[in-house]
């Protein structure tokens, strides 16, 4: 008995811990503003999740498919103006994250951080 309450201990101790370490960011902007969230210097990288739109991987020091967003060495996001377009998800990618590629396809593999990536989930600004 004793070696099953301990256990159910166990499991519930590791998953508030996974619940607790994961972040997850809501923010609001209006169009035509400049917008920046500071992701962290561990970030590698961001999957860009938009309506309609197919998902971008968004690297450190590079512009998106969009020239008004860009990420910085220091993992600074900066959409300049916002637009319509840039309502999303912008997912971190930790600086342990790697993408191998196979013979036809990309792998991800996770190697040891078990701290999620911070996650911003971007909406327009009621007026």
């Amino acid at each position: 008995m004793l070696h099953k309450i301990v256990s159910i201990f166990v499991v519930i101790t590791i998953a508030l811990h996974s619940i607790i370490e994961g972040s997850l960011f809501r923010d609001y902007t209006e169009v035509g503003e400049t917008y920046q969230f500071d992701f962290g210097k561990n970030i590698k990288g961001l999957t860009i999740i938009r309506d309609q739109e197919d998902d971008e991987d968004l690297m450190i020091g590079n512009e998106g498919k969009n020239s008004n967003v860009k990420l910085s060495e220091e993992g600074l996001l900066t959409i300049s103006p916002v637009t319509e377009n840039d309502f999303g998800i912008y997912h971190g990618m930790m600086g342990d994250e790697i993408e191998e590629e196979s013979e036809n396809e990309a792998e991800e593999v996770i190697l040891t951080n078990p701290t999620s990536p911070p996650t911003l989930y971007l909406t327009k600004k009621d007026v």
